[in-house]
């Protein structure tokens, strides 16, 4: 897991704050897995239902590959359609 000092934010830290990474809005894997850490400690204080770990080792596995997010997001929507079966995903229409 990514460790809050590997990013610097943007309040006080840099001249351009717009050019600052954060751990809340990057779009890389360690910020997108810091986030969901993030969600799982919430949940834990809040007494919440946790991801459970196939479904967190696909997402791990869906971030590490180079792809589009296009292709990581058929892929993370065919994952649950599979998985659970929801039929609200069976008429899903994804527009880019």
């Amino acid at each position: 897991m990514a460790k809050m000092a590997d990013f610097r934010y943007s309040w006080g830290m840099s001249d351009e704050p717009e050019n600052t990474p954060s751990m809340m809005t990057d779009n890389t894997p360690e910020a997108r897995a810091w986030r969901r850490e993030q969600a799982n400690v919430d949940a834990d204080i809040e007494g919440l239902a946790k991801v459970p770990p196939e479904d967190q080792e696909h997402a791990d596995y869906v971030d590490s590959l180079d792809a589009s997010d296009e292709e990581k997001i058929a892929l993370t929507v065919a994952y649950y359609k599979e998985k659970y079966g929801n039929p609200d995903l069976a008429n899903l229409d994804i527009k880019e």
